[in-house]
């Protein structure tokens, strides 16, 4: 028998906020904007975080500091849709994964998106 995954999503912070930097900083690079914007500018940031068994399994982080909020969702395809409901009802700039655009554009059918990719590089 198949069971569907339960998950709760959590409004992280302070009581829970470390748990998320720990996981965070487990892969810096790829949450950067999250690890940095809820420890360094938290009056800017709103996060919705879901988890499961005690594991993160996504986030979206909601950046108010600029023109218009930035939404950053990272996240695996069965919690997308839950979390997108935290995102700001008018104009934003959402940065996300190409593999949840699917899932995004059935959520917001009248925006546009750009596909970018993104390149690490390593000095030496």
């Amino acid at each position: 028998m198949w069971l569907k995954s339960m998950f709760r999503i959590e409004k992280i912070d302070e009581s829970n906020k470390q748990r998320v930097i720990d996981f965070l900083r487990l892969n810096v690079i790829r949450h950067v904007f999250a690890f940095y914007d809820i420890q360094y500018e938290p009056e800017h940031t709103t996060m919705y975080a879901a988890f499961e068994n005690g594991d993160l399994k996504g986030y979206i982080l909601i950046y108010t500091a600029l023109e218009f909020p930035r939404v950053v969702l990272e996240c695996e395809n069965d919690t997308v849709e839950k979390l997108i409901e935290y995102a700001p009802e008018n104009c934003f700039i959402m940065h996300a994964p190409p593999n949840l655009l699917p899932i995004i554009e059935s959520k917001f059918s009248n925006a546009k998106h750009y596909v970018e990719d993104w390149m690490l590089v390593k000095r030496g």
